[in-house]
């Protein structure tokens, strides 16, 4: 229904196409009277649409959020710019999220099972929302913070039919004092590679890349193996720390399984690029 309210027939036809495949339609243990009441009376328009028409899904920058979203036919990749002020914030401006044929290759966690300390001063003691557990760099133990004044300064976004991409400064992301310049360079080359570029000036001690994957990761020389999914490759060398974790919360649990990983790439020097590719 909010794709019929802003006049997007293609969200609507992508909407509805999935209404059809879901069996479980009536949200038999759903709590919220309102989609109970809102599923009632759109069931017979939801399901009489027609989705014979192919669902388009062009490439797009969500400018007044920050977020880019660009695909091949075997890579998707969705990019974070904005801020840190978002509503339900994680301090994770910057961090990219890739799935591979459908399949999760570096993830954006989410959020654990809603508690008072989710919604309380103390929401960024929860690991999910620290940018040290998401796909950016972070700089020994000072993390971005939280805030709408803690953003990213686009320079550049690139949506051409080839390639896609963005650049951005998030040096302003973190605590005054922390780096001077953090600028990421994300490139889509489209059937080809994702390639980054992560340049800190000057570089702080114990300056680390995180990377989440849900499949184990492994070692080899300058590649990344990420389980039978795919590689990541380095062009320069690095050490590195793969770390398991193990999950207890119910809603990770359900998402997820049992655990998750995370690698910490200590960064040499004052630039790191690294491209995922078949």
């Amino acid at each position: 229904m909010f794709a019929k309210r802003v006049g997007n027939e293609n969200m609507m036809r992508f909407a509805a196409a999935e209404h059809k495949k879901d069996e479980n339609y009536l949200l038999p243990n759903s709590e919220n009277l309102f989609y109970r009441l809102q599923a009632a009376f759109t069931e017979n328009e939801i399901s009489s649409f027609d989705t014979a028409k192919p669902v388009q899904k062009p490439d797009i920058y969500y400018e007044s959020v920050g977020i880019l979203l660009t695909r091949d036919s075997s890579y998707f990749l969705a990019v974070k710019a904005g801020c840190n002020g978002d509503s339900h914030n994680h301090n994770d401006t910057g961090s990219i999220t890739v799935y591979k044929k459908g399949k999760p290759f570096l993830i954006d966690v989410g959020v654990e099972t809603y508690s008072r300390k989710t919604f309380s001063s103390s929401r960024y003691e929860i690991w999910t929302m620290q940018s040290a557990f998401h796909n950016v760099v972070n700089f020994g133990n000072k993390m971005q913070k939280d805030g709408a004044m803690y953003a990213a300064k686009v320079s550049e976004v690139i949506l051409e039919k080839e390639k896609a991409g963005i650049t951005m400064e998030l040096a302003g992301c973190y605590q005054e004092g922390t780096v001077n310049s953090y600028v990421r360079k994300v490139e889509f080359i489209k059937e080809q590679e994702i390639r980054v570029t992560d340049t800190c000036n000057p570089l702080p001690e114990d300056t680390y890349l995180s990377l989440m994957t849900l499949e184990q990761p492994e070692l080899q020389g300058k590649t990344l193996v990420i389980g039978e999914l795919g590689k990541i490759y380095f062009e320069s060398e690095f050490s590195a720390e793969i770390e398991e974790i193990k999950l207890t919360d119910p809603k990770l649990m359900k998402e997820w399984g049992e655990k998750l990983y995370r690698t910490k790439v200590y960064i040499n020097d004052s630039k790191l690029t690294f491209s995922i590719k078949d």
